[in-house]
């Protein structure tokens, strides 16, 4: 896997420890899929099918499709509902 993807997979599986179970693993699920090397847009379009995880995996497909560093992307998250 490649540093930056590794780097990318350590960081979600943080943030997962943080999130209540179901939330967690489908996250997981998805950085999962980026380790085994698939395309990050369509990891994060899947994941913003998720109602719980649809802000942030529509920020992280915008900003892999459009060069934009993750952390701006996801600044701008505002949780469902809100």
């Amino acid at each position: 896997m490649p540093p930056n993807l590794t780097s990318l997979k350590l960081k979600f599986t943080i943030a997962a420890d943080a999130l209540p179970g179901p939330t967690a693993d489908r996250l997981l699920a998805r950085t999962h899929a980026l380790s085994l090397g698939a395309d990050p847009a369509a990891v994060w379009r899947r994941l913003a099918d998720d109602p719980a995880l649809a802000p942030l995996g529509r920020a992280l497909a915008r900003a892999h499709e459009s060069g934009t560093p993750v952390a701006d992307a996801i600044a701008n998250v505002t949780p469902h509902g809100h």
